[in-house]
């Protein structure tokens, strides 16, 4: 019996030790927490970075500076040396060149009117540096209210001249695209024509003489270009203190200009194309002391003037040289009268009579 019972206890054991083994051998779960594997169609290996970060880069990321392609570029090559000043000029003319000339302006005549259909040049500048002067020329029109644009142009500067028949248009006056201008459809740049009248005979007076510098006066006749004792359109003095001077030292001076039937009136206008009605001051005095902040030994102004009691209008440029030494000072007369008593002052040089001894 014993027999029997060691037999029993030894297939109960090896039954117990089979559970065991097979229990350990099942992976275990907890309740609502199914097992996770890996998913490795999601995974992505990676690379640790090399000790030379260097040979990861490409040739072509490293900016050949011997062939720069922007500024930056250019400006590094030329510290280094491997551009010359020439080449680094041209490349900033270049890179100038691609910038935008937008531009909005409106032609107005003297009145303030819209001059409408006028013609509109624009020269685009190119490479001023060269000494050819290369630009290209676009034309565009005036609308209904004198407005015009170019859009689209790219270049280093704009030149800008309106033009149409029976007007005129003097290109000393604003004529370029300002360099810091932004541009804005409602504030467009405005150019003044002057709508022409029709001119009329004019008398061209040059007349270059020695002045006292004593304070002597000297009368001129501007209709024949002479010096008078008498009368005249015109008279001058000059003094300067002392009246030998030093050059190049400052001295106290004055000059004065008397109209004796009429009077002078300083031209501020775009156009000297018409003597104003009134306004004229029968003498003008230039005072120049010595300590005079800016002083200058010489002067040049332009005038309109008033003759004759009202029959005689006109513009006249004064221009004084004080300093010559020994004296007399050098002064020098530029006029245009229109004698038949007209304020028109518009000039056609094919009915101008010369008269005087400048060739100025």
């Amino acid at each position: 019996m014993k027999k029997y019972a060691y037999i029993w206890i030894g297939v109960v054991l090896v039954f117990l030790l089979l559970a065991i083994w097979c229990f350990r051998k099942t992976p275990v779960s907890t309740p609502n927490q199914p097992a996770i594997t890996p998913n490795v169609t999601n995974y992505v290996a990676t690379t640790s970075p090399t000790s030379n970060p260097a040979k990861n880069i490409t040739s072509q990321s490293v900016p050949n500076l011997s062939n720069p392609t922007n500024l930056a570029e250019a400006y590094k090559a030329y510290d280094r040396g491997l551009i010359d000043k020439d080449q680094l000029r041209r490349l900033i003319i270049t890179e100038r060149s691609k910038q935008s000339l937008d531009f909005y302006g409106k032609v107005i005549d003297q009145y303030g009117q819209a001059v409408v259909g006028a013609k509109v040049k624009g020269d685009v500048e190119l490479d001023p540096g060269t000494g050819y002067g290369k630009s290209e020329t676009y034309y565009t029109e005036t609308d209904a209210e004198g407005r015009f644009s170019f859009i689209g142009l790219h270049g280093l500067g704009l030149g800008i001249w309106p033009q149409k028949q029976g007007y005129d248009y003097d290109l000393k006056l604003p004529s370029r695209r300002p360099d810091n201008y932004q541009p804005d459809l409602n504030n467009p740049v405005f150019f003044t024509m002057w709508k022409l009248k029709g001119a009329e005979p004019m008398v061209h007076s040059q007349i270059e003489v020695g002045i006292p510098c004593d304070g002597t006066q000297r009368k001129f006749d501007l209709l024949t270009g002479h010096r008078v004792e008498n009368g005249g359109d015109l008279t001058v003095s000059f003094s300067r203190d002392p009246v030998n001077i030093v050059r190049g030292k400052h001295f106290d001076w004055k000059l004065v200009l008397d109209v004796p039937q009429g009077g002078l009136f300083e031209i501020t206008d775009l156009y000297p194309n018409e003597a104003p009605a009134e306004g004229y001051h029968p003498d003008v005095v230039i005072d120049m002391p010595a300590d005079t902040n800016g002083w200058s030994s010489s002067f040049r102004e332009s005038y309109y003037l008033e003759s004759r009691d009202g029959k005689v209008f006109g513009r006249v440029t004064v221009h004084l040289t004080g300093d010559y030494e020994p004296p007399p000072a050098h002064f020098e007369i530029d006029a245009y009268l229109n004698p038949g008593g007209s304020h028109n002052l518009e000039i056609d040089q094919s009915r101008v009579t010369r008269v005087g001894n400048g060739n100025f």
